[in-house]
């Protein structure tokens, strides 16, 4: 593929895996190479679901 993701796709993405359940493992295979978007896409992936993950610990332990 050519093309970037983009901010609101990896969104989407981070909110499908985290429904998953801290239990299950998720790889994520970024196959837009043929421009290089993946090496900025996966960093961006990976800081995306770092937030929403410490958005969903400090949730859980507010509602405790």
């Amino acid at each position: 593929y050519y093309s970037a993701y983009g901010r609101e796709r990896l969104e989407a993405l981070v909110r499908d895996v985290l429904s998953t359940g801290p239990r299950v493992r998720a790889w994520i295979i970024f196959d837009n190479t043929a421009h290089g978007h993946a090496t900025a896409d996966a960093p961006l992936m990976q800081s995306l679901l770092g937030q929403a993950s410490s958005e969903q610990v400090r949730r859980t332990h507010r509602s405790r």
